[in-house]
């Protein structure tokens, strides 16, 4: 028998336990591909904009190119996640909870422009099939699952330590739902 562990939403109505994975960091490989790697780093689409000015919009336009250049993303939800189970690039999920913005941190200090990613797990437990009006708040692309199902894939912008409220809707069944978020930065 399986035992989970029961929280309640927080005072604003968001999820703050979860199991969390990551960051699992890439190298980001052929990035000459898209930002020139030689010459002068300064100017409308050159390496200066990824590593100094994060609120430039150039920064944004650089980045969704980086993105959108990325080999394609295959991970599924598969087996329901549990506390030190194995995970994905050798790590294990973990139990976290959300700080005082709702939100939980991936992010690294990177030198090198990196490609980090995290996943978030929550079951939901709903008396009755329900339909929710949600927000998932995210700094990049973002993925969200539910029960095995994609409901969204956000890759509109990158944002830069403020998050973006992407709205999304679940539909719940009675009993357990599998929530699964993936984030990139």
């Amino acid at each position: 028998m399986t035992t989970f562990a029961t929280y309640a939403l927080s005072d604003q109505g968001a999820i703050s336990n979860w199991l969390a994975l990551g960051p699992v960091t890439w190298a980001l490989e052929n990035l000459e591909q898209v930002v020139p790697p030689e010459g002068n780093p300064f100017g409308p689409g050159r390496r200066w904009i990824l590593n100094y000015w994060a609120w430039h919009p150039e920064s944004n336009r650089t980045k969704l190119r980086i993105y959108r250049n990325l080999p394609p993303f295959t991970w599924q939800p598969g087996e329901r996640p549990s506390h030190s189970a194995a995970g994905v690039g050798d790590q294990t999920w973990r139990y976290t909870v959300a700080e005082e913005d709702q939100t939980i941190d991936f992010s690294l200090f990177n030198f090198n422009p990196t490609r980090m990613q995290g996943w978030l797990y929550a079951g939901l437990e709903a008396d009755s099939d329900v339909t929710l009006s949600a927000e998932v708040l995210t700094i990049g692309p973002a993925r969200v699952w539910l029960n095995g199902q994609l409901v969204t894939h956000f890759e509109k912008r990158f944002s830069y330590v403020m998050p973006q409220f992407i709205p999304i809707t679940l539909k719940l069944k009675a009993g357990l739902n599998d929530l699964y978020v993936q984030g990139e930065m």
